[in-house]
């Protein structure tokens, strides 16, 4: 428990970029899903009301895609860029080397 606390509130250099690279991770896997999108707007509800957010373009397929009842690409789907948490890794990684390391 104590480890589990530590890491939330004070992760290590190490146990930062393990849970960016997780988020990569499934970013990655759900390309093509509304989760990954520009345009979704996601819910503040809390975590016992099922809430999927909502499109900003009013996407016409998007309460059958966050249903799982559509499966194919929405066509004003646009990729939110993973580009700043890449930027972050790197970031941690320079700061962790040692002096004198490329």
């Amino acid at each position: 428990m104590i480890a589990s606390f530590r890491r939330t509130f004070l992760p290590t250099p190490e146990e930062q970029i393990q849970d960016l690279e997780m988020i990569l991770k499934l970013h990655t896997e759900q390309i093509g899903h509304c989760s990954t999108c520009k345009n979704h707007i996601s819910s503040d509800m809390p975590g016992i009301v099922t809430d999927y957010g909502s499109c900003n373009v009013d996407s016409p397929v998007f309460a059958a895609k966050v249903c799982g009842l559509r499966e194919n690409t929405c066509p004003l789907y646009i990729e939110e860029s993973v580009e700043p948490i890449k930027r972050e890794i790197g970031r941690i990684k320079q700061r962790c080397e040692p002096e004198g390391e490329p």
